[in-house]
Parts: C-alpha cells; structure tokens; sequence
C-alpha cells in the first residue's frame, strides 16, 4: 500500500509557529502590576532627550533610552497601561524570532530552522521577558538584525569584493550601522554581542589570509565593517558622554552586596537560565537544560560533518564568547545577569535544533516511523517541560 504525505509548506508552519509565540506572549500580559523597574521605563519614555540625559544622571540610572522611547512613543498613541507598556517587547521578540529563523535557516537549513523557531517562541527566559517592559527583547531583536545584515555582506568582509558598488550593498551597511545604534542604545551590555562580532570576523580574516587572500583588499572592507559600527555607536556618544558619571554611578550602587562567582558556577547560573528560564522549576529545569545541552552537543557535530562548519562554530562562539565577556564584566561589576545576553542564548536553541533535525540520522534504525518517533518524544518532552516553567510564570 502507498502511503502519500502531505507536505505542508514551509510558510505555513512558520506563520502557525509565530502565531504560537504571540499567543503565549499576549497571554496573562498585564496579569501583574508594573513594578519599579518598569515604572522607570515609563517614567523616562515620555523625557525629551536633554531631560532625559538629566534625570539619568540624578537618579544614577545605568540605561540608555532608545527603548524607552519606543515604549513612549507607542504608548502615546495607544495610551498608557499595564497591556500597552509591554507591547513593545511583545513585538520585539517576534520580530526576534522571525530574524532567528531567516539566520538558522541560512546557516543550518530549513529543518533545522523550523525546530529552531519553536524552540525559541517556546522558550521560558523569551516569554518572561518578552512580558516585562524592560529592553531586553528588544536589545536581542536588533543585534539578531545586525547579524543577518553582517552574515548577508560576509563575502566583503572575507571574500573582499566592492563594499558600495551597488545599492542593495549600501543598504545592508545601513541596516548594520542603525541595528547597532538602536542595540547599544537599547542596552550598553549590548556592546558585548559587537566585540564578538568583530572577533569572529577577525578569526575568518586571518583565516582567509593564510588561504592567499589581499591583504588590501582586506583593509578596505574592514575599513568600511568598522566605520558600520562606527556610526552606530557615535550616534550614541552625545547621550552617552553626558550621562557617563550616572551610569558609572548605578552600576557601582546596583552591583553593591552581590556576589561574585566562579566561573564554573556563573557558566552553570546562565546555562540553566538558559534552558528553564528566569523562575527556578527545580528538577525539572535542570532536565531541561540537560537536553537542550545534549541537543545541541549532536547539533554541532552533526552541523560540522555536514559541511556547514563556518556556522557550526560561529554559533558556538556567539554563546562562549559573550559568556566570557559577561564574566570580565561580572568581576569588576557582579550586577551582571543572564537576561543580558538572550541574543547570545538563542544560539543554543539555533543548535538544538539542527540537533533535533539530526535525531533521526543519530538512531540507527530502517524504519522511518521508529526514527522519526525519536524525535517527536525528544519534542514534546521539551514542550511539557517548557510548559510547567510557563505555568510557573503565569500564575506568578
């Protein structure tokens, strides 16, 4: 007997999966009152710049106010409440998850990205925090924006061909240059999420260069990369340079009485929140984290025998190296947590679903049901446990 499958098309899966994301960062969205931190977002969203710049530095507060803008600027249209206040990060975690998706897709292919994408609407630390009016899902979506405009002008920064020939060109420097403006401006930590990305294309370079690449050639492309980011951030300086003593100041008061940790135990801190989110769920996060961790191990290792080593590793590296920045920071500053880096985690969703994708390959067995039931258990585990630390949130 013929057995036919219906293939459903791609973009139908992708509209289902971001509908699923809105819905459960909609759901319960003013259930809880605004507290300190999200009054401050409101307090400052409706200052001009100048008075901005001023109650920042009276008030000690360490946050830029490209975000905060944002939320005013909806809210002045929408009027102000508990729901509208937190509709920007709402957004901006979908607008997240649908760059992740288009990056995932390039770098891992299609299966990989379609797991990738609901692992990520899914995800308990993007819920949480897609539900607060703070900027941090805001701060991961531009610096997502900047990777895709970065990995789309890849061939200059290492093939070194003409960076402004033609106009679709100057239009992605562009978009690098206003991503990491609105990034950094949204969050300073977010400086971070750049320097590795000035690591990652420096490792390419060095590598290219050693394959016979000009050197000439190389310098003019990282001429025009660095001005990109140049730009990006001197678009800041006025802002930043006025408010320097209050935000040196805030991060000195809030980091007063925190702990410093080890690096083991600041690795394991951030891993789990990774995994589970920020709620502590007990053994059931730790489950979770273990599989996302396992998923992503097979993930990478298949990633890199399929050829596609380039993002095997560079996904590898957006999630160490800002580890290790953060702990940098975390010595000098232990007001340093992991809602600072959700751009960086979702590098390991990225490769827990190309190790979900693999799933099938990894069991060794001809019939494609048994495979294939492998993976629909390994998902649904994941799902029922992402559940219950959604649970936890929601009744919060």
């Amino acid at each position: 007997m013929n057995r036919k499958h219906i293939a459903i098309p791609p973009w139908i899966l992708l509209v289902a999966i971001l509908l699923l994301g809105f819905s459960l960062r909609i759901w319960n969205l003013d259930a809880r009152p605004l507290w300190w931190d999200e009054g401050l977002t409101l307090t400052f969203s409706r200052l001009p710049p100048r008075e901005n710049a001023r109650f920042a530095v009276r008030t000690a507060e360490p946050n830029p106010p490209v975000y905060r803008w944002a939320v005013g600027g909806l809210t002045s249209l929408t009027g102000t409440n508990v729901f509208t206040s937190r509709l920007v990060t709402v957004y901006s975690s979908i607008f997240t998850a649908a760059i992740f998706y288009a990056l995932v897709k390039r770098g891992f292919g299609l299966r990989p990205a379609l797991w990738a994408i609901l692992l990520f609407v899914t995800a308990p630390i993007h819920i949480y925090y897609a539900q607060e009016a703070k900027g941090y899902a805001f701060t991961a979506a531009f610096v997502l924006l900047s990777v895709l405009a970065w990995d789309k002008l890849r061939k200059h920064i290492m093939d070194f061909q003409p960076s402004l020939r033609d106009r679709k060109t100057r239009q992605l420097w562009l978009v690098l240059a206003v991503s990491t403006s609105l990034a950094i401006g949204a969050n300073y930590l977010a400086i971070f999420a750049y320097v590795t990305l000035v690591i990652i294309s420096l490792i390419i370079s060095i590598l290219a260069v050693k394959r016979g690449a000009r050197l000439h050639s190389l310098l003019i492309q990282w001429a025009v990369f660095l001005t990109s980011l140049a730009v990006g951030i001197l678009l800041l300086a006025p802002f930043m340079i006025w408010t320097l003593t209050g935000t040196a100041t805030g991060l000195s008061e809030t980091s007063t009485g925190l702990p410093q940790y080890y690096p083991h135990h600041f690795a394991v801190i951030f891993l789990n929140a990774f995994g589970s989110g920020v709620r502590p769920i007990g053994l059931a996060g730790i489950i979770l984290s273990l599989i996302l961790l396992g998923l992503s191990t097979i993930g990478f290792y298949r990633t890199y025998r399929s050829g596609r080593k380039l993002a095997a590793w560079f996904t590898l590296a957006w999630i160490v190296i800002p580890l290790i920045l953060g702990y940098i920071f975390h010595l000098f500053y232990p007001w340093f947590f992991p809602r600072f880096l959700l751009y960086a985690q979702v590098g390991l969703l990225a490769l827990s679903g190309a190790g979900i994708a693999s799933l099938a390959t990894v069991v060794r067995s001809k019939d494609a049901i048994r495979r294939s039931s492998i993976t629909w258990i390994v998902v649904i585990l994941i799902l029922m446990l992402s559940g219950y630390a959604l649970a936890t949130h929601y009744d919060a």
